[in-house]
């Protein structure tokens, strides 16, 4: 978990230029070929540009697909809560829905919430619409308070300065769809880090800098 980095404050532009650091293994290209079913539906709701996101990923990031209404379906792994909804509709954000997806992706072990990056919530609808199916996420990690990303530093090899403590990530794995599969798809949209743990069968989410690292820090290397 040691490779999370806080972002740069701000949205990255065209002039930002982000140098590649993150990888495609090689069933990334049969992520993408996942798209096609709703290709022709998309079109007109933007996905050409986000097309175009992931074929020059230099240019631009965090693309979202689902232009008019984004819906999520969540699943706390320990809480067993759960959240089914539409959080972004009619070309916004519904702040119940989101004060919602707080509360549900609070530190539950000192019952503290946390207002979640908007954005972080735009790369799991992303990730949905490449799947191309409704899918249910299911969280183990979101938001963390000090106290606690203190003891999973010294249990589970925690950054000190992980994003969990601002709400810019999230640590996920759906059912049905092996985590490798998982995290190419959400690497090609170049919104973030992307972390795979295989031990645990998860992936991290954040909307940090764009990278991407296996098990406690350990980097896959990038691709030209």
């Amino acid at each position: 978990m040691t490779a999370e980095r806080q972002r740069p404050t701000g949205m990255l532009t065209p002039a930002d230029t982000p140098t590649p650091c993150g990888s495609v293994s090689p069933d990334a290209g049969s992520a993408d070929a996942r798209v096609s079913g709703r290709r022709g539906f998309l079109l007109g709701a933007g996905a050409m540009v986000a097309l175009s996101a992931i074929a020059a990923p230099r240019v631009a990031r965090a693309v979202v697909l689902g232009v008019n209404e984004r819906r999520l379906n969540l699943r706390h792994a320990y809480t067993n809560e759960v959240f089914d909804g539409l959080y972004f509709a009619e070309g916004e954000y519904v702040q119940e829905q989101l004060a919602s997806i707080n509360h549900l992706l609070r530190d539950y072990h000192v019952d503290q919430a946390h207002e979640m990056d908007p954005e972080l919530l735009d790369t799991l609808n992303n990730v949905q619409t490449l799947v191309d199916r409704p899918i249910e996420f299911v969280v183990t990690s979101a938001y963390r308070t000090a106290q606690t990303n203190r003891r999973l530093r010294k249990t589970e090899g925690a950054a000190r300065h992980s994003l969990h403590l601002e709400g810019k990530a999230i640590d996920i794995k759906v059912d049905g769809i092996p985590m490798h599969r998982l995290g190419d798809i959400a690497m090609s949209l170049r919104a973030g880090g992307v972390g795979f743990y295989r031990s645990s069968s998860f992936i991290h989410l954040d909307t940090g800098d764009v990278r991407t690292w296996s098990g406690r820090g350990k980097r896959r290397r990038a691709r030209a």
